[in-house]
């Protein structure tokens, strides 16, 4: 193996981006037996970041505490790396991050929150996971993009799609928009509770990059909800590919 770390990367960073962090053997998303294989190839460091779980057998326990066994050290971050950090940090798994935080003092719960589809061969994300989107409303909302009512109302309807079809065009055109929709799994941590607000009571309108959002005023450009997001979810990522190679962000 060129490099002693492995580092399973898909839609939350580029691995081309990651690379300029950090010099490691980068693999897709890890299934069932990707954590095994790599600790018997003589990864010293194997960080896991994003993992299948839809489409294939995620990422089982017991490889992961097999590795421990054998000396390597195990991180996790981000998505399905923080879900499995949260559930074995007591056995010897690192978790790093924010959102593996989240998962172990019990914020979060459901691991919904990081579910999002993607295209396998480009890696690219064709939805967006709930806590991405907790983030950038929140922020969004900080930064005066927009009003609390606003974000309260953007969160439930996102919290009510089915994860596939959570996509910023699909949140921003509004309630009962979604082909399929779930219940809500209770209030969102983030936002202010819903107001009593119908699809058509506030003015929407066309948002250069970010679909349609709802206006402040007759007068107001908001910034793109995605800028705020590129800001937030890039600082978390960048931190825990310099934590994989040991080097504090």
């Amino acid at each position: 193996m060129r490099h002693g770390i492995v580092i399973f990367l898909g839609p939350s960073l580029d691995p081309a981006a990651a690379g300029r962090l950090l010099a490691a053997d980068y693999r897709p998303p890890a299934k069932r037996g990707d954590i095994t294989d790599a600790a018997a190839e003589g990864a010293r460091i194997i960080t896991l970041i994003d993992g299948v779980f839809f489409q294939d057998c995620s990422v089982g326990h017991r490889e992961i505490l097999g590795a421990l066994a054998q000396g390597v050290r195990v991180i996790g971050a981000s998505s399905m790396g923080a879900l499995r950090a949260a559930e074995l940090a007591p056995l010897g798994m690192e978790g790093v991050g924010t959102i593996f935080r989240l998962y172990r003092d019990g914020i979060l719960t459901s691991d919904d929150e990081v579910a999002l589809v993607y295209d396998p061969e480009t890696n690219l994300p064709l939805s967006e996971p709930l806590i991405n989107i907790r983030c950038t409303i929140r922020a969004a909302e900080r930064e005066g993009v927009l009003s609390p009512a606003s974000a309260g109302l953007l969160f439930s309807i996102a919290q009510s799609l089915y994860f596939p079809e959570r996509t910023w065009e699909a949140i921003c055109l509004g309630p009962g928009n979604g082909s399929r929709r779930r219940r809500g799994n209770g209030s969102p941590a983030s936002c202010p509770p819903l107001p009593s607000t119908r699809r058509g009571s506030m003015p929407w309108r066309r948002s250069p990059g970010h679909g349609r959002l709802p206006r402040n005023g007759g007068s107001y450009e908001a910034p793109p909800l995605r800028q705020v997001y590129d800001r937030t979810a890039r600082r978390s990522t960048d931190h825990m590919i310099r934590m994989s190679g040991g080097v504090p962000g």
